[in-house]
């Protein structure tokens, strides 16, 4: 079992799950005039943690869940919350909406987010969680 929930955890924060967090990252970083103090790049090790732990969160909700629902369901709807999370940081705590993405209107994030990483689960997650666990 724990060896299960470690792989689960490798898989969620390897490179591949990450980097549609960090593409956006370095557009804004190298879109802005002043680099410093638009993104946190020392705050960036968060990203794989969370991508470790919400995977970890995946694999244990579809070893409870009934065979009839899909563990690609259950995948996006992880997904979908780890975009609402990711949404939430950063546009309460950093204002990425309107640094990063230039929305007027920085509410539209959410609109974004989470369908955008319920696909990162469904296309690139689970299916190394298949492969590989």
């Amino acid at each position: 079992m724990i060896r299960l929930f470690t792989l689960a955890f490798i898989i969620g924060s390897s490179l591949i799950p990450c980097s549609v967090t960090y593409m956006y990252m370095l557009r804004a970083y190298y879109n802005s005039g002043s680099p410093q103090g638009v993104i946190p790049f020392e705050k960036s090790w968060v990203v794989p943690l969370l991508f470790g732990l919400f995977n970890t969160l995946n694999v244990l909700i579809q070893m409870a869940a009934p065979t009839d629902v899909s563990p690609y369901v259950i995948a996006f709807m992880v997904g979908a919350i780890q975009g609402t999370t990711f949404s939430i940081i950063g546009h309460q705590i950093y204002h990425f909406p309107r640094r990063v993405f230039g929305f007027n209107n920085e509410w539209n994030i959410y609109f974004f987010s989470a369908p955008l990483y319920g696909l990162v689960y469904v296309l690139i997650i689970q299916p190394l969680n298949n492969y590989l666990l």
